[in-house]
C-alpha cells in the first residue's frame, strides 16, 4: 500500500520496490511506442501501475476520506512486461 500511495502523491504513472539483490531493467521495447519492464536477481520487483488510477480526497468538516486505486503486480526473476509509452 505505501509503494502505490507513494506513486499517487507524486504523480508519477509508474512505482517500483526492487528487493535486495535484484535490478529492474528498463528498456525499449521492440516497438518504440513501448516500454519492457525486466527482472534479474534472486528477488523480485513490485510495479505500482497508476495510468488507470485514481487519488480523491474529499474533505468533510473536520474528517478527511482519501481514496487510492491503482494496480500492483509483483514479479519475479526472470519476469517481463511490456508497456505502452
Amino acid at each position: 500500500m505505501r509503494l502505490i500511495a507513494a506513486t499517487a502523491h507524486s504523480r508519477q504513472l509508474f512505482g517500483f520496490g526492487v528487493d535486495e539483490t535484484t535490478a529492474l531493467v528498463v528498456s525499449s521495447a521492440p516497438k518504440a511506442s513501448e516500454m519492457e519492464f525486466k527482472v534479474v536477481g534472486k528477488g523480485g520487483v513490485f510495479i505500482a501501475d497508476m495510468t488507470q488510477g485514481r487519488e480523491e480526497l474529499t474533505y468533510n468538516g473536520k474528517a478527511t476520506s482519501q481514496v487510492i486505486a491503482g494496480e500492483v503486480k509483483f514479479f519475479t526473476s526472470g519476469g517481463t512486461r511490456a508497456h505502452s509509452k
